[in-house]
């Protein structure tokens, strides 16, 4: 029989220690990395939310401006047909509200952060307007 000592000494050298000490470093190691996964996936997210919120708001946006000048043109359209000039007036007064409408949205859209083709398309989209809205107010 080993004296305690010896016998401490060799039970910590034997294989079923080893295996057991790797088991838990393995553990260990497994339990840090899923820590790090899942921490990475909610930063992840929380970009993919503020991706998504972005879009959805410049859709918005860019949907308001699109329905304000297409009911823009059908007020002017209604002011070429109209003949009772109270008709006309408030067919007046609603190209105009439409035409506020239209610039809330485009002002609220290039407060946003846009990218470099979204830059280029608003632009030339002002410079079209800007062509086009002298005709319309002359109408």
């Amino acid at each position: 029989m080993l004296p305690k000592k010896l016998h401490a000494l060799y039970a910590r050298n034997t294989p079923d220690y080893a295996l057991g000490l790797g088991f838990a470093a393995i553990l260990v190691l497994m339990l840090f990395l899923t820590a790090v996964g899942l921490v990475q996936l909610e930063a992840s997210q929380k970009r993919l939310e503020g991706i998504v919120g972005d879009h959805l708001a410049k859709v918005s946006l860019a949907t308001r401006m699109y329905t304000s000048a297409r009911e823009r043109t059908i007020s002017l359209q209604q002011l070429t047909i109209l003949s009772d000039p109270f008709e006309r007036d408030e067919q007046w007064i609603r190209f105009l509200s439409k035409a506020g409408e239209f610039v809330q949205a485009r002002e609220a859209l290039l407060a946003l952060p846009l990218t470099a083709e979204e830059e280029v398309l608003l632009k030339r989209q002002g410079e079209l307007t800007g062509i086009a809205v002298p005709f319309k107010n002359a109408s």
